[in-house]
């Protein structure tokens, strides 16, 4: 995907919290696309109709990493 074409997670995300997040990862090194999948799973956590702590994602992810692809020439 070029960068044109990208989408932010979140279009309507308050300024100074993107600036904060960009702050974050520039200090720390976590993506943006981490701390908001963190808060979420912390602020679901904390309503037990929506999310139980001791649910399991739909969806496992493998400790398996993919093949490098070859370049052609």
């Amino acid at each position: 995907m070029t960068p044109g074409n990208k989408v932010p997670y979140f279009t309507k995300l308050d300024p100074e919290l993107r600036e904060a997040m960009r702050r974050y990862k520039d200090a720390v090194g976590v993506p943006e696309a981490q701390q908001i999948d963190r808060a979420l799973r912390q602020w679901f956590e904390s309503r037990p109709e929506a999310w139980t702590a001791t649910s399991e994602p739909s969806v496992k992810i493998s400790g398996r990493k993919r093949a490098a692809t070859r370049r052609r020439p």
